[in-house]
């Protein structure tokens, strides 16, 4: 539903509408009004449908990214190739496991919106249970040994997505090595340019 919207937009010419607070408040509001539908079909309720949001829309010169939730959002600059930052820092609620859903009344006012200008060449995006693996929370930092490794691997593939590359990297979140160190789900999205 997300990535439809973000599509259209942009090939209806309207893509500066993505970089607006707008677009998410609006976005959300379409998102909650079908979840709401869901749930009802379903006789649950809506904070069964619970969910996190983690996106990110780059373009040759500039990049917005949209956060609601836990996970988190590192990048590495064209200027700076190798040096991995944080976009967007998980979002924690007020006790420990808590953070913000889409689904949450409030989800509009929590949503981070991160527009910034510059070429990106490198994105990862991943779900809660890989943050402690690749993000440093002392320094408040990306734990650039963890992503180097990663995009020196994906660098020379093909472009696109890949099924043995994906199959490849499900096996090495699922490997002892890391489920050794979290027991949580793990998504991993990796996209380079180089």
């Amino acid at each position: 539903m997300f990535i439809d919207e973000v599509k259209s937009r942009i090939e209806g010419g309207d893509a500066g509408s993505l970089l607006t607070d707008n677009f998410i408040a609006d976005w959300i509001v379409k998102f909650r009004r079908l979840a709401f539908g869901w749930s009802h079909d379903k006789g649950v309720g809506i904070q069964d449908l619970a969910c996190t949001l983690l996106a990110a829309v780059v373009w040759s010169d500039r990049v917005v990214y949209f956060q609601i939730g836990d996970g988190a959002i590192v990048e590495s600059r064209r200027d700076e190739p190798d040096r991995y930052t944080v976009a967007c820092w998980p979002q924690q609620g007020e006790y420990a496991n808590m953070t913000n859903f889409l689904t949450d009344a409030d989800a509009a006012e929590k949503v981070v919106r991160e527009a910034r200008s510059g070429a990106i060449d490198e994105v990862a995006i991943f779900t809660d249970g890989i943050q402690r693996l690749a993000l440093d929370y002392r320094a408040r930092s990306a734990h650039g040994p963890f992503f180097a490794p990663l995009f020196a691997w994906l660098r020379p593939r093909l472009g696109g997505y890949s099924r043995e590359l994906s199959d490849s990297l499900s096996v090495y979140l699922n490997s002892e090595k890391i489920n050794s160190r979290t027991d949580d789900d793990k998504t991993l999205i990796l996209a380079t340019r180089r």
